[in-house]
């Protein structure tokens, strides 16, 4: 993944927030900083007010083992009640290394041929991790970098369910599934309704990537609030779904409780099909996965540009970075650097158009730079490696 280079100007107040990675994961390792550029947005309401995200969720599978303070397995293959999880799978899910492993900083889950798997009658075996009564939330933006397995059948998914699920009433977000060998294309979706009188719904979208998605590593994300729901990959938006949308089919169960995260690895069902046994195994290896909520870091007494006003560069950097201000007149201009937890990490006055800022000393991660400016304020994004 390339760094994308955050110089877009943005008319609104302004907080520079700097997130040091170290503090927020003490393993962070060099090559998932480089990866995160996607890791801590800066949200914009139609007022003055500005929203930021700040981390609520993070593994970086930086240990020898599962965190099981953050994931619990789900084993079985849905029976009693739900044989085949309601899509007639195949698969049987287990808590074994065999399926469920973390070593080098990811996390593996492998689908396996395995006949008739302990006498269960089923052919395959996986895995399947949830947070649930570890970690939800409701709003706030969800993402994971990921590989895609590639095999005829194969079906990998990064989604959410609520808490007190009730399915599809309470609703379903997948963040990406995908399916098959090769796999270019990616579904995001809502699902939502009432299952009781037939009316399960769904709203979203199917994209395609130039190349197989098994090929390398994609950040997949959701950014959500109460009113929408927005899929990226790699950064970049690929579709939005509003409430005012989904209600002309049904009702909106996004904005009433919490839901937590699922990473599986299925098999067959109604929406992967026929499987080749001769294609297994195969396996969805993840990155990371990081969870932000919303949180207002706007100044009061910030007022709304209306100017191209700043841009930081080189961006990244890495020892330096110049302030650019768009602006013929400097007055009382400071910048700040903010950590997560509001906190000022630089600060200093301003005096011309251009000025140069020692970042060499602050830890490789993801900022957000504020600028005030003869009573104005603006942002922009900066990463230091």
């Amino acid at each position: 993944m390339t760094y994308q280079h955050y110089t877009e100007p943005l008319s609104v107040p302004y907080v520079l927030l700097i997130i040091p990675t170290n503090l927020l994961y003490p393993n962070f390792s060099t090559m998932k900083i480089k990866h995160l550029i996607a890791g801590l947005l800066i949200m914009i309401t139609a007022s003055v007010n500005a929203q930021c995200f700040v981390p609520t969720f993070a593994d970086e599978f930086d240990s020898t083992s599962l965190d099981l303070t953050k994931w619990n397995y789900q084993p079985g293959d849905g029976c009693p009640v739900n044989c085949g999880w309601g899509n007639n799978e195949l698969e049987y899910y287990t808590t074994s290394t065999n399926n469920v492993s973390v070593a080098n900083g990811e996390l593996t889950i492998t689908a396996r041929y395995e006949p008739n798997y302990n006498g269960t009658g089923k052919n395959y075996t996986s895995g399947k991790l949830v947070t649930l009564g570890k970690f939800s939330q409701l709003y706030g933006k969800i993402e994971a970098r990921i590989k895609m397995p590639s095999a005829q059948g194969v079906w990998p998914a990064f989604w959410m369910l609520a808490d007190n699920t009730n399915w599809p009433s309470t609703g379903e977000i997948d963040i990406i599934e995908c399916k098959g060998l090769n796999p270019t294309t990616g579904y995001s979706t809502l699902h939502y309704g009432s299952k009781a009188n037939g009316s399960h719904l769904q709203s979203g979208t199917t994209w395609t990537y130039p190349a197989t998605l098994s090929a390398g590593f994609h950040v997949y994300a959701i950014e959500w609030d109460a009113t929408t729901v927005r899929w990226y990959l790699d950064g970049v938006l690929k579709y939005t779904v509003t409430k005012t949308q989904a209600t002309k089919k049904g009702t909106w169960p996004f904005s009433s409780q919490n839901f937590y995260i699922i990473l599986n690895v299925a098999v067959g069902g109604n929406f992967a099909g026929s499987v080749n046994s001769a294609q297994y195994p195969v396996s969805m290896v993840v990155d990371y996965v990081h969870a932000y909520q919303y949180t207002n870091c706007a100044r009061i007494g910030d007022t709304e540009a209306t100017e191209e006003a700043m841009t930081v560069m080189p961006n990244p950097s890495t020892n330096q970075a110049v302030i650019s201000l768009n602006t013929s007149e400097i007055s009382s201009a400071t910048y700040e650097v903010i950590s997560s937890t509001g906190n000022v990490i630089k600060s200093a006055a301003i005096s011309d158009i251009e000025t140069t800022v020692d970042v060499s000393d602050l830890h490789a991660g993801i900022y957000v730079v504020i600028v005030r400016n003869n009573g104005k304020v603006y942002r922009t994004k900066m990463v230091k490696e």
